[in-house]
């Protein structure tokens, strides 16, 4: 499984490669702090599984998440926050 991180926090980023990682199940992780260089520089070809920080509702956010699901229909989205205890929350 081929994950790509869209997450403009870098200590987030941290927190969630730490957490993915003690999980497993993936053979790829990569992070990008934000809609632009994730569109350019992602390996989308082998992506499963897109997860978007909850904030991402820019324009920008929300045009990279309709060109992904346009040309890349089986990436699952999921998004994620982080609370202050560090602890992640998806949906």
């Amino acid at each position: 499984m081929n994950i790509v991180i869209i997450e403009p926090n870098s200590q987030a980023i941290k927190i969630l490669k730490k957490s993915l990682r003690q999980e497993g199940g993936f053979d790829s992780l990569e992070a990008f702090s934000n809609e632009d260089q994730a569109s350019k520089e992602a390996h989308w070809e082998d992506t499963e599984i897109l997860l978007t920080a909850s904030n991402l509702c820019t324009a920008a956010g929300k045009n990279l998440l309709r060109w992904v699901h346009k040309n890349y229909p089986d990436i699952a989205t999921q998004t994620h926050a982080l609370q202050s205890n560090n602890e992640i929350i998806y949906s």
